[in-house]
């Protein structure tokens, strides 16, 4: 909602697993702000697998934000597939993440805020490392840059771009 009057009519898309999210957010968020000249229904779409593909359009920039980190590193790689298929040449996909360095990979990882988060290598929420990252990326076409802990995140989330190659 904050990012739809910045932007240029028709230049914003949403797809979700939530279905209830997305009709409830486009009919209290989109519609009663009268944004919905600027983000029109269809341009929102329910999918389990992360396609966008019929948008039918080539996206300068993806953002997904608590995905995740509820995503093991399979469903990660299949996520950065899709998204290769949708992404400009030189676009960003940022993302919200938890990063652990490789001798912490298979412990718990706490992350301080106003929330103690417990996170694991092998069940939700999960934290993997920025060479696991790297990996998939490069696999998936990308170059892969840390950006460090987003101060929009509450629950101290590290960001991660991908840039397509």
């Amino acid at each position: 909602l904050a990012l739809v009057p910045y932007l240029e009519s028709n230049n914003f898309y949403a797809i979700d697993i939530n279905e209830y999210l997305l009709e409830d957010g486009y009919k209290y968020e989109i519609q009663g702000n009268n944004l919905q000249e600027k983000f029109p229904i269809n341009h929102i779409k329910v999918t389990h697998d992360y396609n966008g593909e019929d948008f039918n359009v080539k996206f300068d920039y993806v953002w997904s934000f608590s995905l995740w980190t509820h995503l093991d590193l399979n469903e990660c790689d299949k996520c950065l597939f899709e998204i290769s298929k949708i992404i400009k040449s030189g676009g960003i996909y940022l993302t919200t993440c938890f990063i652990v360095d490789n001798d912490k990979y298979n412990m718990i990882q706490e992350r301080i805020s106003d929330v103690v988060i417990r996170t694991h290598h092998d069940k939700d929420p999960y934290h993997h490392t920025l060479q696991d990252f790297i990996k998939i990326g490069n696999k998936n076409g990308f170059d892969v840059k840390y950006c460090g802990i987003g101060e929009c995140c509450p629950r101290k989330h590290d960001v991660i771009k991908f840039i397509k190659k």
